[in-house]
């Protein structure tokens, strides 16, 4: 696993541009606890609570545990990072429509991506098993160890879920659709993924809420119209009697 964990930075980095310059359109702020952020092969260096610092593509952000710390973009998309948790902005281009990727390389995040009106909004997370794609979306993601799991709360557009695309595995290149009100669980284990897609509920919600309150997304509004949506479908299904 240490060997594939190395891989996956290594060819996540070799696909980036060049490294931009840091600029006013990507923040972190430390919210509580421990904190900070590295550049290049420079130290770690700690936020002061409250604090902001400017960030260029390509830096990485980390806590420590009972910590908390956010990203924060241009158009207000917001990534906000839980306890023993270390992301990489790998880069973020406004000028070209709000494209950004982001490595997740350890913990829990929780995502607010914007979809403002007549722009689009494509953001990626890179985790070590897979690719997920997001357009103006809620929602949570956990990579621990050899398991990664998606939570989606809320999406601006039904057409736009998020899309899970498998890179490691016997599964690479398959995708998964998760929609407002779904969560996606999949583990690796000897190059073997196995991967289920449930529906919310409070217990799925717990550990994320612990680390980020509730969601501002009605989950619970989604799940109730994946269900009258499956009613329909079904009754879509049964002949009508003359």
């Amino acid at each position: 696993m240490i060997r594939f964990f190395v891989f996956f930075c290594a060819a996540a980095l070799s696909a980036l541009p060049l490294a931009a310059a840091a600029d006013n359109n990507k923040t972190l702020q430390s919210i509580r606890g421990h904190v900070a952020y590295q550049r290049g092969s420079a130290a770690q260096r700690p936020l002061a609570t409250n604090s902001t610092i400017v960030l260029a593509d390509r830096d990485y952000a980390m806590t420590g545990a009972q910590s908390q710390g956010a990203v924060t973009l241009a158009d207000s998309s917001r990534v906000t990072m839980g306890s023993d948790t270390k992301v990489q902005l790998a880069f973020f281009n406004q000028a070209e429509g709000n494209n950004a990727k982001f490595l997740i390389l350890d913990g829990k995040t929780r995502f607010e991506v914007q979809h403002p009106s007549g722009a689009k909004a494509n953001y990626v997370f890179s985790t070590p098993t897979a690719d997920i794609a997001v357009r103006g979306t809620e929602g949570d993601i956990s990579v621990a160890q050899d398991q990664l799991q998606v939570n989606v709360y809320g999406v601006s557009d039904p057409n736009l879920p998020v899309a899970v695309t498998f890179t490691t595995g016997d599964k690479a290149g398959q995708t998964v659709v998760v929609k407002a009100g779904q969560s996606l669980v999949a583990n690796y284990v000897n190059g073997i993924i196995t991967e289920q897609t449930q529906t919310l509920t409070d217990q799925v919600l717990a550990p994320f809420n612990t680390e980020f309150g509730n969601p501002v997304s009605c989950w619970k509004c989604a799940v109730e119209t994946l269900k009258n949506t499956l009613i329909n479908q079904v009754k879509s299904r049964i002949p009508i009697p003359f």
